[in-house]
């Protein structure tokens, strides 16, 4: 089945709560704990049924999605979401810059030039008499 949105989410009891979220190494660093249980996410799918899945298979599957998710509901703080959202999201960043770069320096594609702008588009179009 196809990933629609994610409707809601709830914590269940065995979820590590905030308090205990980090731990101290032995040479004295505060480290996020890297746990995965306890939360549930509801998700529609692309047929308009709903289910109930572990936060981990969501991660596994749809990453991005469930960060942004985790910020908007502001419970990026949870020890669950805390260890991977910040790299997630840099890595979305990151993946963003390098396609923004690409087209830019593309001028063509399959042999038609590739308008940068509504103005150039139509231009083209007026020039090679087509629609493209």
């Amino acid at each position: 089945m196809f990933f629609c949105k994610i409707l809601d989410h709830r914590v269940l009891p065995l979820a590590i709560p905030k308090e205990k979220g980090t731990f101290t190494t032995a040479s004295g660093a505060i480290r996020k704990k890297r746990t995965t249980r306890g939360i549930e996410v509801c998700v529609q799918w692309k047929d308009g049924s709903s289910d109930w899945i572990s936060r981990n298979d969501l991660k596994d599957s749809h990453p991005i999605e469930l960060a942004e998710y985790a910020v908007l509901q502001q419970i990026n703080d949870l020890p669950a979401f805390a260890w991977w959202v910040p790299h997630i999201l840099k890595k979305r960043e990151s993946v963003i810059c390098k396609l923004k770069t690409k087209y830019w320096q593309r001028t063509h594609k399959y042999g038609i030039r590739v308008p940068k702008s509504i103005a150039e588009a139509i231009k083209i179009d007026d020039e090679n008499v087509n629609t493209y």
